[in-house]
């Protein structure tokens, strides 16, 4: 038994002096340098520039995207609203024929500073294609109106809608 702790002193004692090595050659070297210290510190500047730069992308494509979806709302409004007024009306008051081949409207934009709507109803010719909008009246020289709504926001981007409306026939 005696010879089994000798042993053990032996092989521990070698290990205290291998640990003691080590221990020597970092105390000699007790600190960083002003070299990396400055280079982490730039690691660091690049990480958080780019955290910065990214968060701030996000938040202009989410504006962005914002915008874009109230503005097709506001067409896609106006565009149900045109869609239910009769094709001609005897009185030609509120009819699609009696509209004006371009016509601005302001309703449904209030959420939009600075954007614009303009609605667009002209006679759509088969014959020709594609089919000028006409900007002289009288329309309903066919049985079919083209209806284009478009709002333009302010960073010139424009939404569109186009639908065809034709006349109601009897046969």
């Amino acid at each position: 038994m005696t010879r089994r702790f000798l042993l053990l002193g032996r092989t521990m004692g070698a290990h205290l002096k291998t640990f003691r090595k080590a221990r020597n050659a970092c105390s000699r070297r007790s600190g960083l340098t002003l070299i990396e210290v400055l280079l982490s510190v730039f690691v660091l500047a690049v990480a958080v520039a780019a955290v910065i730069s990214a968060t701030t992308h996000t938040l202009v494509g989410i504006r962005q995207n914002e915008v874009g979806i109230l503005a097709t709302n506001a067409v896609v409004r106006k565009m149900e609203l045109l869609k239910n007024l009769p094709f001609d009306d005897p009185s030609g008051t509120n009819d699609l024929v009696g509209q004006a081949p371009t016509t601005p409207f302001a309703d449904g934009l209030e959420a939009l500073p600075g954007a614009t709507g303009t609605i667009a109803v002209c006679d759509y010719d088969l014959s020709q294609n594609p089919p000028p909008c006409e900007t002289t009246l009288p329309f309903g020289n066919t049985n079919v109106l083209r209806v284009t709504v478009s709002v333009t926001v302010s960073a010139g981007r424009t939404f569109q809608l186009a639908t065809l409306v034709s006349r109601e026939l009897t046969l």
